[in-house]
């Protein structure tokens, strides 16, 4: 793939960020409580609502769910969770508002739960009031809306758009971006057998047919990676200027280094965490508290 168009799936570091930060964060059961008149909280492990989050959808359970949303909110900064319930005919449509309207109408229990990444959805802004009515949602078939009461929306602060959620992948996309280019220069090089590229030159005119037939012999004995390092044999005159250059010249390892740690500093994962580095005990049990009280804490006193 030639473009950084799904960095979960294109960039080792942001996999490794988010999905360490997403399985930490959807280790933590859910609990519901209930405020007394006293203010005490009393928990509800009964209740519908409890129960709902024990399977939020018939393909999801509890930590699953929390997972996709804190995936989600890495790598968009929101997500969308449509309130459904079960017509009489069997099919699944969003809950209808009881009373009021908007984002402020009183619903029904929801029989499920359904996370929907940020990406995929489009506000439909009310004209008076400049607040969203609705969502309109990017499916398979075209689009579905969905009034606004039957969408719960999980948005990181965006100071650009307070409408929606700005999440850390949009601030490491340039970083991520450019190891991509520099992953796969390294790994074009290897396919060139180790070599950046080069120029044949002869003294005196050649006919097409010389080139191409000095290419194909060029490419042939030395364009593969298991003829790498082989030694060249030229017909008398020729010669061969490399140009480009070398990845240590153009020093990969401390750009890749410094891209590394730029990724991980933002999405807040340090090295020992991923297992980059070996250190004492002490040292590795006090980084693994840093990352549960400044990133996987913040994140789940903010999420819900």
């Amino acid at each position: 793939e030639a473009d950084l168009s799904r960095p979960y799936a294109q960039h080792p570091w942001v996999y490794a960020c988010v999905s360490t930060i997403a399985r930490a964060a959807s280790s933590v059961p859910a609990r519901l409580n209930r405020m007394l008149s006293n203010g005490e909280l009393e928990d509800q492990p009964q209740s519908a609502m409890a129960q709902l989050l024990g399977m939020p959808n018939p393909l999801q359970s509890q930590r699953k769910f929390f997972r996709q949303i804190a995936v989600s909110q890495m790598l968009y900064g929101e997500t969308f969770v449509l309130l459904l319930r079960r017509m009489p005919d069997g099919r699944l449509g969003p809950v209808e508002a009881v009373n009021g309207k908007g984002m402020a109408a009183s619903i029904p229990m929801p029989d499920e739960l359904w996370p929907v990444r940020g990406d995929l959805v489009d506000a439909i802004i009310d004209p008076q009031s400049k607040l969203p009515s609705g969502w309109r949602f990017q499916s398979g078939k075209g689009y579905i809306e969905y009034p606004a009461h039957a969408v719960v929306q999980i948005a990181e602060v965006n100071p650009y758009n307070p409408l929606r959620g700005l999440g850390p992948m949009q601030a490491a996309y340039r970083t991520a971006a450019k190891d991509f280019v520099i992953d796969r220069y390294d790994e074009a090089l290897l396919q060139n057998g180790g070599s950046p590229g080069g120029v044949l030159s002869v003294d005196g005119p050649l006919t097409d047919a010389d080139q191409r037939a000095i290419r194909e012999a060029w490419q042939e004995a030395h364009g593969r990676p298991e003829q790498h390092r082989k030694t060249a044999v030229l017909p008398q005159g020729t010669q061969y200027t490399e140009i480009g250059m070398s990845p240590q010249a153009m020093e990969h390892e401390k750009l890749r280094e410094w891209d590394r740690q730029t990724i991980l500093s933002i999405f807040g994962v340090p090295p020992v965490v991923l297992g980059l580095e070996t250190l004492n005990y002490a040292t590795a049990r006090e980084q693994n508290r840093i990352f549960w009280e400044t990133t996987v804490l913040p994140y789940l006193d903010f999420a819900p």
